[in-house]
């Protein structure tokens, strides 16, 4: 569950976003990413916020991708 999250939440951050650059997409969903493993390390502890990072990370930076892809597609 927590999978998709993190893809449908980076592919949307990307896709409200201004930018049509895959760079930016990358950066604005590890962003997300990031900051969705800070609030769950306060219920879960540090080691989570780290381990969460990596998880989140990835899986939100793909989202990300993902929405400026289908923002590019929209565009033509």
């Amino acid at each position: 569950m927590s999978c998709i999250f993190a893809l449908v939440s980076g592919g949307l951050a990307a896709f409200i976003g201004i930018s049509r650059d895959y760079d930016d997409g990358i950066i604005n969903g590890f962003l997300v990413g990031a900051l969705a493993s800070v609030i769950l390390g306060f219920f879960g502890g540090i080691s989570i916020v780290f381990m969460g990072i990596i998880v989140f990370g990835v899986l939100v930076t793909i989202g990300g991708v993902m929405g400026i892809f289908g923002r590019r597609q929209m565009d033509k």
